[in-house]
């Protein structure tokens, strides 16, 4: 199981190409017009129905129960696992928010407070608003923490009812 980066990242493969799926989709959705409540414009989307924030917890027990199948029920090894789906799932977001942003592309990916631009530029604004947030609360606190601890208890509760 998960005790390298290369074995986490093979569980992981589907799931990011899932992700990358859903990010496509929902890009796209947002440039050609789709309704706010699938797909919202607005800073963060938030509530939006076609989106990845729900993917994570759903892979992480779905990782979880990978682990209790072989055996590994540790916490180090769910951090690396869901570290590993973090980077394959919101560096194509970081990437899409730089581009978004430089272009203009009027959906959630470059939407930032209206002082951001003023402020700070394009590129000030892409990395405080679209970088360090994917990074520091998305990659590490919702994915790698958040998830790390739903694969973990998910792997000791299947792997005791086993």
């Amino acid at each position: 199981m998960p005790t390298s980066f290369s074995s986490a990242w093979a569980l992981v493969r589907t799931p990011v190409l899932i992700t990358l799926a859903v990010t496509a989709v929902r890009l796209l959705g947002a440039l050609g017009g789709l309704p706010d409540f699938l797909v919202n414009r607005e800073a963060g989307g938030a509530g939006a129905i076609i989106g990845i924030v729900w993917l994570s917890p759903i892979f992480a027990v779905w990782f979880g129960r990978r682990h209790a199948s072989a055996g590994e029920t540790g916490f180090v090894s769910a951090l690396r696992t869901n570290f590993v789906y973090g980077l394959g799932a919101r560096i194509p977001v970081i990437l899409i928010m730089l581009f978004a942003t430089l272009g203009d592309w009027g959906t959630h990916y470059d939407a930032y407070p209206p002082d951001m631009e003023a402020t700070m530029g394009l590129m000030g604004q892409w990395f405080w608003g679209g970088f360090v947030p994917q990074v520091l609360f998305w990659l590490v606190f919702w994915t790698t923490l958040l998830g790390g601890l739903i694969t973990w208890l998910t792997a000791k509760f299947s792997a005791r009812s086993a």
